[in-house]
């Protein structure tokens, strides 16, 4: 209206800024980011450290993998050699003896007394080739899986009871007796191949003959141990060295102990008892001081039911 105005009139506007634009909304986004990127850090830190020790896992496995096919090569390796051994050594001196016998036998050489003891010794020869070659076999079958268990419930008292009474004739023979310790009820029931159970009693039994002296007592017995029953053969006689020891129940092993009546061994039948046992799910044993005797044994599972 042409009148001059020093003081102009006004109004005041405050914008409040939006959160987003806020320090404290900035800081916190700053604040989160910096802890985000530290999570993912820490978190890829963590996954490649779980991938480095599955690594190392699967570096150790597979190490101990090839340790395993390693050792089983070098005993396939070692067993070749021993076997080569058996064939080059414990079957060539018995066909040895065999030809040798039966050729002065098919020239008349021979006169009554000497072509039976010629006999003998050919019978003699013969069966530990049989022996030993059906040891072998037996071997090579459990090694390889071949051999499939007929389970059912045994009674182990009485199996032990038929094996003595089948193998007592050897032991009258040599003038030695067999005693019995046997549980009762079903103290003595286990789940097994009846068959095979009596191949390894009849091998503890036989072995207590063989090399126990004449007129010996030879201790058999079948008794439940807790969780376990164990068939166990005790004798008195030559026992065996301490250095000899680790060697039991390995294939091909002939210990310092010798037959005290002119048998023969294979070397084999420890190493089957070992495998028939082991296959029924039980372990095997022994305890020995030389000029003491042996206690072989057995232990398998207990089974409830029949």
């Amino acid at each position: 209206d042409g009148l001059w105005n020093t003081e102009g009139a006004s109004m005041t506007v405050t914008v409040r800024p939006f959160v987003y634009q806020t320090w404290a909304f900035i800081l916190a986004v700053t604040v989160l980011a910096a802890g985000g990127a530290a999570g993912i850090y820490r978190y890829r830190i963590a996954a490649l450290r779980r991938r480095a020790a599955e690594l190392e896992r699967d570096v150790e496995e597979r190490t101990r993998h090839l340790q395993v096919e390693k050792e089983r090569a070098e005993r396939a390796n070692s067993d070749k050699g021993e076997l080569m051994h058996v064939v080059a050594h414990d079957l060539k001196n018995p066909l040895t003896s065999i030809y040798g016998m039966a050729n002065m036998m098919h020239q008349d050489e021979l006169d009554a007394e000497t072509m039976r003891f010629s006999t003998a010794a050919i019978l003699h020869s013969s069966e530990y080739m049989m022996n030993l070659i059906e040891d072998l076999l037996n071997v090579e079958a459990m090694e390889s899986g071949r051999i499939t268990l007929k389970r059912t419930p045994v009674d182990l008292a009485a199996l032990a009871g038929y094996v003595t009474a089948m193998t007592g004739q050897r032991a009258e023979q040599k003038g030695q007796r067999i005693t019995l310790d046997l549980c009762r009820g079903d103290d003595a029931m286990v789940l097994g191949d009846t068959e095979r159970l009596f191949q390894a009693m009849e091998n503890y039994i036989s072995n207590a003959v063989k090399y126990s002296p004449h007129g010996s007592v030879i201790e058999v017995s079948v008794q439940r141990a807790g969780a376990m029953v164990r068939f166990a053969v005790l004798d008195h006689g030559q026992g065996i060295p301490e250095e000899d020891q680790p060697k039991l129940f390995r294939k091909f092993q002939k210990l310092t102990p010798r037959p005290t009546g002119d048998e023969s061994s294979t070397g084999l039948g420890l190493s089957i008892v070992k495998l028939l046992v082991e296959q029924h799910g039980g372990s095997v044993g022994a305890v020995s001081a030389p000029d003491i005797g042996s206690t072989f044994f057995f232990d398998l599972p207990y089974h409830t039911g029949r």
